[in-house]
């Protein structure tokens, strides 16, 4: 297993290095590094139709493999592209496999995906009672629900070697519902999930908590209560938590937005999310052992209590346990870096935060999305112009990279930032992005109709990064 670096479920390789000596071998090195430099952020035209691949459906999550290929889920459809951009032949009709409706006779829904080593899919989400109209219920309503954990094989199939043939879990994880209506039924909802250096799959596991006028349609509130790590078989891995597969160790975290999940080198689980109440806005992160115990070298007994309010989540963490952080503000993102230990990183920016703007333009944000081997973070975004002499818009995707100390990078783009026109996009919304085991970026942006705002496609875009 290669060493890696982690965005939030997104690998990328510790990038090695070598001494030369001697005249001929160092100038053939400047050369070599001359040209990575050169293609430094560029729109990697060996990717798809130059650099892009647009596809007319939606999709919401995307993971890479080890090979660089790139998993999308969308409602009821996983695809997988290869490494080259063309849609992956072993994989489903065109590589694209649609998902039966229901496990075991309960519907459900998915709200994360991840690749393993062996390149198996790991989907994550919730699965309802047998005959459960997941479209068209009750808004308002508290639901009976189980976590689910389901394996895809390369070629796309239910894996009949996770837990023992059924290629799925549905189990409540140990949790109950606190909800009186439910009289002690689960309402158990996986809010994040990942896999480990040992194709293990590692979840943030939830139940429904107070009822709360601050999440839509006012009902009750999730909240993320334990991590949980399967074996790679699909069964409860008994050296993780209290022996049961199960570390009951968050407290007074909110599902909205969901945690963010992520690990280190060394199978460190790393969670964060919104503090206390539905209607809360500062954060609170977690720092786990590799058994599941909490980390105490990390802020104040595992947890670091974020000092900001209405700051946004998790965005990127190292391997070593660092974090990167975002928080948006009208006309700039301030991104902050948290250090391993728990602590605000004050070499970063000014006091540990870095304020970063976009082009003049609508719908302007950047995100922070991923940590390199050179401790740089890279930020993706896009903006919108309309298009000289007419009423149409040009949206552009646009990344941004910035050193460790917080300072825009000047040999990236210009002056740290780069822009790449989309064509016939006029809206464009960054999705999720995430750096590949040979360093490229890979951006998954959805392209919106400019009248409503709704979703119209999906564009995925690589970038060349330099070392």
């Amino acid at each position: 297993m290669a060493m890696y670096y982690v965005a939030m479920g997104v690998t990328m390789n510790r990038l090695t290095s070598s001494v030369f000596l001697g005249i001929g071998l160092a100038a053939i090195v400047l050369i070599t590094g001359a040209k990575a430099w050169a293609h430094d952020g560029q729109v990697d035209v060996a990717f798809g139709d130059r650099g892009h691949i647009v596809v007319g459906r939606p999709f919401y999550f995307m993971s890479v493999g080890p090979d660089g290929g790139v998993a999308l889920l969308g409602r009821f459809e996983v695809a997988r592209v290869l490494s080259n951009g063309e849609p992956d032949p072993r994989f489903g009709a065109g590589g694209s496999q649609v998902l039966p409706e229901t496990i075991e006779g309960s519907p459900y829904v998915l709200s994360a995906l991840a690749v393993d080593d062996q390149e198996r899919i790991i989907l994550f989400g919730s699965a309802f009672p047998p005959g459960y109209p997941v479209v068209g219920r009750e808004p308002g309503s508290v639901q009976v629900t189980r976590g689910l954990v389901m394996r895809l094989s390369p070629e796309g199939e239910l894996d009949p070697s996770f837990d023992e043939g059924s290629g799925a879990v549905v189990s409540a994880f140990g949790l109950s519902s606190k909800v009186p209506e439910l009289s002690g039924q689960p309402t158990t909802s996986v809010l994040a999930g990942i896999v480990d250096s040992q194709d293990r799959p590692v979840l943030v596991a939830g139940v429904a908590g107070s009822y709360s006028p601050c999440i839509s349609h006012s009902f009750y509130a999730p909240f993320a209560r334990e991590i949980v790590r399967l074996t790679s078989s699909g069964s409860l891995d008994r050296s993780f938590g209290g022996g049961d597969g199960r570390s009951p160790a968050l407290r007074n975290l909110n599902a909205q937005p969901p945690p963010r999940l992520g690990l280190t080198t060394t199978d460190q689980p790393l969670v964060m999310g919104a503090e206390g109440s539905a209607c809360a806005r500062s954060s609170l992160a977690f720092r786990f052992n590799a058994n599941g115990e909490p980390f105490l070298g990390y802020g104040s007994q595992g947890r670091f209590h974020l000092p900001f309010r209405s700051f946004g989540s998790i965005a990127a963490s190292t391997g070593s346990g660092g974090l990167v952080l975002r928080q948006g503000v009208p006309v700039a993102t301030k991104v902050l870096r948290v250090t391993p230990a728990g602590s605000i990183d004050r070499a970063f920016g000014k006091d540990g935060a870095a304020v970063v703007h976009l082009p003049s333009g609508t719908n302007r944000l950047l995100t922070p999305v991923a940590v390199d081997s050179r401790n740089r973070v890279l930020l993706v975004g896009s903006y919108s112009r309309r298009v000289a002499g007419s009423d149409r818009k040009r949206a552009s995707l646009v990344v941004e990279r910035l050193l460790g100390s917080g300072r825009p990078d000047p040999g990236f783009g210009s002056g740290g930032m780069i822009s790449t026109p989309i064509r016939a996009a006029q809206v464009l919304g960054h999705k999720e992005a995430v750096l590949d085991p040979q360093g490229r970026l890979l951006v998954l942006s959805q392209v919106r109709r400019p009248t409503f705002g709704t979703h119209a496609k999906v564009v995925l875009t690589r970038f060349k990064m330099g070392s």
